[in-house]
């Protein structure tokens, strides 16, 4: 049997040095956020989850549209223009369907193209 030492084998001594290390490397999370029509409960969701996520956290918002007709995709073109975001925060992003795909399938294609480690799949009628 190996020694040990302070009560961990040397192995043991690394398994722990290795999960101290990855807990303290940022994670990004990805918020996914299907719509159709709602804007204003799209708007209070997304004041909402910017007032709450903590300061430092790396987070994409990725908004999904199915094809909404209440100004929606045009609010999400003043979030989102070509050449960034007009906002203060993190990226967001934007998928526009062409026709109603259902949640699920928007949360798919939101989670398909998301770049975080952990993933958020939220309604577009969440306040946190």
């Amino acid at each position: 049997m190996p020694p040990t030492y302070g009560g961990c084998s040397p192995n043991q001594r690394e398994i722990r040095r290795t999960a101290a290390s990855e807990r303290q490397r940022p994670v990004k999370v990805s918020f996914v956020i299907p719509l159709l029509n709602c804007l204003d409960l799209t708007k209070a969701c997304l004041a909402s989850l910017q007032a709450t996520v903590p300061r430092g956290l790396d987070y994409e918002v990725i908004f999904v549209d199915d094809g909404s007709t209440d100004g929606t995709r045009e609010w999400l073109r003043s979030v989102s223009p070509p050449n960034g975001p007009a906002t203060p925060g993190p990226p967001f992003r934007v998928l526009l369907n062409e026709r109603n795909l259902g949640y699920a399938a928007s949360n798919n294609r939101g989670a398909h193209e998301a770049t975080g480690e952990i993933l958020g799949l939220l309604n577009n009628d969440l306040l946190l």
